[in-house]
């Protein structure tokens, strides 16, 4: 599913450069072209949002969730998809190749407008990978419907039948069962 989004991010790129291309010097097409890039660079970074923060809180919550990883690894807190320090790349060259090409005179106006948004862009995104408050809840979140289902917390095994303190599977402590609260730190 990375991919898709990073050739989603690709073609973009490519769709915007080829208007510039186009551009014959006139204030609207390039007034047009500076707009369609506003609307697809926020459009990403609103997407990409939401698909590294959002979802996973989403996630989190759901009991029928059936994880590509064991719960362990997930509880860790939210992942940084694998497809996002990549798509942060293709996004800064996104802003910086489309600026290339937007004026050959270098008009100052449009290479100003055209850095400030890009900086904007840039750190809305760098502020939304930061956000520490959001990586807690969904830790404690996940941790809590973990506990509630009774599944191990290292492999996933199912421990609603297991008679022990240690998961049958992996050997790992239950602990509920060993009256140990689970703290941050036990993934």
């Amino acid at each position: 599913m990375g991919n898709f989004q990073i050739g989603v991010l690709l073609i973009t790129g490519s769709f915007l450069t080829a208007i510039e291309y186009a551009n014959d010097g006139d204030d609207i097409p390039r007034a047009l072209a500076m707009a369609a890039y506003w609307v697809c660079m926020v459009g990403v970074v609103v997407f990409i949002v939401w698909y590294s923060l959002a979802t996973p809180y989403f996630e989190s919550g759901d009991a029928r969730a059936k994880w590509m990883h064991h719960p362990g690894e997930v509880a860790s807190g939210y992942r940084l998809r694998m497809f996002m320090i990549p798509a942060m790349m293709i996004i800064v060259a996104a802003m910086v190749i489309p600026g290339l090409f937007i004026d050959s005179d270098r008009d100052t106006k449009v290479m100003q407008s055209l850095l400030l948004s890009g900086a904007i862009l840039l750190a809305a995104c760098m502020v939304a990978l930061a956000i520490w408050p959001l990586h807690r809840a969904c830790q404690r979140r996940l941790r809590r419907n973990i506990s509630i289902r009774q599944i191990c917390f290292h492999c996933g095994y199912d421990l609603h039948a297991s008679p022990g303190t240690h998961c049958p599977e992996c050997g790992a402590a239950i602990p509920w069962l060993n009256g140990v609260a689970a703290t941050d730190n036990d993934a």
